[in-house]
């Protein structure tokens, strides 16, 4: 079946890549978006999920969602608990993290989709 690159589609896009950086719950993405009926986004929410161009995260309870960027690869994540931003780590860094890892463990990782949450340096004032 043919993909449309909706204007709701793309509006709802625009709205997670401009804040890449955050995490959303359906809520705030409807109340960010109010000209988006809520029957349209979730038909969109799943097909961008199942394309892998979402990720979705539990956050008390609740379903948050973020836009998954092309430079999202390689490199390890930390997202702040109080805020819900995302940080990415450099290569540079991710991969000394990840040699620690080896070295200590013996363990090779095949995959990188490591996330360390706490507090960002402005949340912790």
């Amino acid at each position: 079946m043919k993909e449309y690159n909706t204007k709701q589609k793309e509006m709802l896009m625009s709205f997670l890549y401009e804040n890449s950086h955050m995490e959303f719950t359906s809520d705030e993405i409807l109340e960010s978006l109010p000209s988006l009926s809520k029957s349209t986004f979730y038909r969109i929410l799943q097909t961008l999920l199942r394309d892998g161009k979402l990720k979705c995260s539990v956050k008390d309870g609740r379903k948050c969602y973020s836009a998954v960027s092309s430079s999202c690869h390689g490199h390890l994540h930390l997202k702040c608990e109080k805020c819900n931003k995302y940080y990415h780590l450099s290569k540079e860094a991710s991969d000394e993290i990840i040699r620690i890892i080896e070295d200590e463990t013996g363990f090779s990782l095949e995959a990188l989709n490591i996330l360390a949450t706490g507090l960002c340096k402005e949340c912790v004032k």
